[in-house]
């Protein structure tokens, strides 16, 4: 999304996700619907030796030049809860974890 912007779209009032950011969004909710069923969480457990964790849904787009918190937070503010961050600021994350 480096290319883009702006992450969202539109005025406060009626501020949404642009296209691209959206479309992780249904992405993510497919991942966490997939992993809901038990035989699905066989499989990645035989697959990976053990039982995998549902984790925080988090999607990573964009940059610290083009993702507004606010922006962002009011484009999602009527969604059921998912976090999405700037590689930029995964990195500082991972960076400070690993100190």
């Amino acid at each position: 999304m480096l290319d883009k912007k702006s992450l969202t779209k539109g005025e406060h009032r009626r501020r949404g996700l642009i296209g691209s950011v959206a479309e992780g969004k249904y992405q993510l909710a497919n991942y966490e619907e997939y992993f809901g069923f038990a035989k699905n969480l066989m499989a990645a457990q035989e697959l990976l030796g053990e039982a995998p964790t549902i984790p925080e849904l988090v999607l990573v787009v964009g940059s610290d030049e083009n993702f507004d918190a606010e922006k962002v937070r009011e484009a999602t503010r009527l969604e059921r809860p998912f976090e999405i961050i700037d590689y930029d600021t995964l990195m500082r994350m991972y960076l400070a974890a690993a100190v």
